[in-house]
Parts: C-alpha cells; structure tokens; sequence
C-alpha cells in the first residue's frame, strides 16, 4: 500500500507527515528520506474508551440570551421551557456509572448543558451531591457550556471546589460577541459575560468557546482580547451558515493564528488553542482516531424531556433521537461502533486517499447530516477547514526548536492535568 505522506518545510527544516503512522520526521535531505513505518506502533482510538463514560444532562429547554446564531432556537430546542426532572437525571448518571464500572473504569464524567444550564443551578448541586455520596468510589469529572452571564461568587465557589471543565462562550472582543449574543431586549451580554468570568480564581478552569461568524472570521486579531481576560484555553468553531468570502477570510486567518502562536511560544507566552494542540497530541502519542468525537461513542446526551441522543446538537431533531430506555442507547451505541468501523477510510471514498484520515476521524456526524441527511458523509467546508488546521498544528510542532518544543508541551501536560484531560482529549 502506497504511505499517505504530506511533506513541508518550517524555518527548523523538511518534515514529513506519515500519515499511516501518526508521525513526523526530519529528512536530512531529499535524498535521505526515512521510512518511519517500523519507528511507532499505533492503534486506532487508543485513547478513547469504546464504552460509555460520559452523560451529558440537558437540564432546561431555557435561556436568558437570544443568540441569533443559535442552533437550539434560542436555547429552547424543539420543546420550550422544558425541565430535566432530578429522578430523570440520576437515571442518567447511574447509567453512566453502572457502564464505567461494568467495563472496569474507575472514571465517569457528568456534563451539564442547556439552554443555560445555570439557570437550573439548585439542581447542579444536587446531582453533584449525589454523584458524590454514591460514587465515592469513581473519579467523578463535571463539565459545563455556560454562557457566562448567570457566574456569580457562589456559582464560582462551587464549580471551583468540584474542579469543574467551564466553557464559555464568548467570540471575542465586545464589539464582536455583542453583535450576536445578546437578552432578550437586544442588550448584549459582554460585560457580564466578563464580570463573571472574573469570579473564577482558578483560570485554568476556563475555556472560552468562539463561534466564528460572518463578523468575526479574522480569530488571529482579536484572539488577544479573549487571553487578556486571563484565560489560557480557547476553543472555536465555525457557524454553518457563514457566507463564502467569510470563510475564505477565517481559513487565510487560520494560518495567520498559528503563525502568532508559533510566535507567542518562542517569546514564552503559553496558551492552549485547543483545536490545534488536539493534533499536536495525536502525532506525539501516535494515535489514530476513529471518528471525530465521542459522540454516541463514550457520549451520550439526555434531553431535557428524559429522552437520548447522540449529542446536544442532535437534540429535536426528528428521526435523531435514541429512545428513552437504556436498552436503546446500548443497543444505538453498539451498532454505531459497528458502523465506524476502523476509521473513516473504511467509511468514505473520499477519506481513503488522505494522509489526514487518522487524525481526522471524518467530519462532525451531526454536520454531515444536516448538509447531506447521513452522518457519514462528507461536507467539502469542513474538509477544507480541517486540513488547513493539520497542516497548521504540524507546521507549528515543527517550526519550534528541541527546547522550545519541550517547555511549550510541559505547559500543555500541565494545564491538561488540572483539567482531568488525557493527552489533550477531552
């Protein structure tokens, strides 16, 4: 078989990317090129447990913001106002526990979601108590996606003293995130977005979660003003309706942020850009990922009306929902893994012939079934935007010397340790 292999020049040499083999290597020259296929053993998904571990908890069909972008209808999906019963919850993480347990695992994560999931905070705190005092046993991980606004010192405290995973939505500057995140009278959310980020001590916690738009594709100028507010982990993701020429600009301004990082390392100044450090960790531990996320792999969601799907973004979505007994996710998730099979070569022509397959894992299912009614087919936009991104994180792994290399990934392992997360997966 013929190595997928993407070769490129940084200021540190020629490199090569196998693709087969998750890794890269140095050529000495053109004619010394070396076959890295006996240097690494590599597995697909390694790195991902196969069974479920995680339950992500709809708690509200409700939310205090109107963000116009919003792909649950303003946070209230298919069914406004709904509320995520406590009794419906525990049956939800007793699930996950009993599948963490049943498959050896002493770790189970329990993800709170909304609408705005803090707008139920009483009922955070009771599922928190009671994960605790019945799972002592089992390393307990919390998430949550809020929009910000609802922190306070209390809220802080709590989330702070369980060690929650925060993300917070938040696309950039004021200017920016104003235009889309408003209330409900128009009034945008910023300030108050700041000022309850400014309750969390621990700003490791924190990762600030940006949805590219028609009005911010250019991340690279204004990424400073999200660092500025003390947060050392950004997350961002491109609105599916941005028009062609924003695109354009969001993928020339992709390689202009990693070119600012490259810089921003060199001089000393660490961050996490997550969607880039996400390959840098593959291609160290040579691993290969089936699919792109864990989505009705080792996650599931539970609506706020008690049923189950794949993921929050499935969430209403006729013809998407699992079902509401457990029976039925086993039995979704078990032929979703026969599905996957080993990887998205074996899924999609057009994945076969690239050397990005195994740090891909094929495109997001829930995008792929909303431009094209399968969730494993392929959406040309996004293919375009990964590539630019792997090519991106490669060219920044190999432009850093040996020493700048190693102090950038020990601020990596250490910020992916306080936030319980292996080799940079979440």
């Amino acid at each position: 078989m013929n190595k997928k292999l993407y070769t490129f020049k940084t200021s540190e040499g020629d490199f090569v990317f196998d693709g087969d083999n998750v890794c890269v290597y140095q050529c000495e020259n053109e004619t010394s090129k070396r076959s890295s296929s006996d240097l690494y053993s590599t597995s697909i998904d390694n790195h991902r447990p196969r069974f479920l571990k995680t339950i992500c908890l709809i708690l509200n069909n409700s939310c205090n913001l109107s963000c116009k972008y919003c792909y649950a209808h303003q946070g209230v999906y298919d069914k406004p106002l709904a509320q995520l019963s406590y009794e419906k919850a525990i049956e939800g993480i007793d699930f996950i526990a009993r599948s963490a347990i049943a498959h050896n695992s002493n770790k189970m994560t329990v993800a709170f979601f909304g609408g705005e999931p803090l707008l139920s905070f009483n009922l955070i705190k009771q599922l928190v108590d009671y994960a605790e005092n019945t799972y002592p046993y089992l390393v307990k991980k919390y998430q949550i996606t809020t929009n910000g606004t609802l922190i306070n010192l209390e809220i802080a405290q709590f989330m702070e003293k369980y060690n929650f995973n925060i993300m917070v939505s938040i696309d950039g500057n004021q200017k920016f995130h104003d235009y889309y995140r408003c209330y409900k009278n128009g009034q945008g959310s910023y300030k108050d977005v700041v000022k309850g980020i400014s309750f969390i001590s621990n700003k490791f916690l924190l990762n600030a979660r940006i949805t590219i738009t028609d009005i911010n594709p250019l991340i690279h100028e204004y990424i400073d003003d999200i660092l500025q507010l003390g947060i050392k982990r950004i997350t961002f993701a491109i609105d599916y309706n941005v028009r062609e020429d924003s695109f354009d600009l969001y993928i020339n301004a992709l390689k202009s942020l990693a070119q600012k990082y490259i810089n921003d390392i060199k001089k000393g100044i660490y961050y996490d850009i997550t969607n880039l450090t996400r390959i840098v960790s593959y291609v160290i531990f040579h691993n290969k990922c089936r699919a792109h996320c864990n989505a009705g792999i080792s996650y599931i969601t539970m609506s706020a009306d008690g049923k189950y799907y794949p993921c929050p973004r499935f969430v209403g979505i006729s013809g998407c929902c699992i079902g509401k007994d457990q029976k039925s996710v086993v039995d979704y998730t078990n032929q979703l893994n026969d599905k996957l099979k080993n990887s998205a070569i074996d899924r999609s022509a057009d994945c076969k012939n690239c050397c990005f397959s195994y740090i891909c894992g094929g495109v997001c299912m829930h995008h792929a079934y909303v431009m094209n009614g399968h969730i494993f087919n392929t959406v040309n936009r996004e293919c375009v935007e990964r590539k630019t991104i792997f090519k991106e994180a490669l060219n920044l792994l190999c432009s850093l010397s040996v020493i700048e290399r190693r102090k950038f990934l020990l601020f990596l392992n250490m910020i992916w340790e306080k936030n319980n997360i292996k080799g940079g997966e979440e």
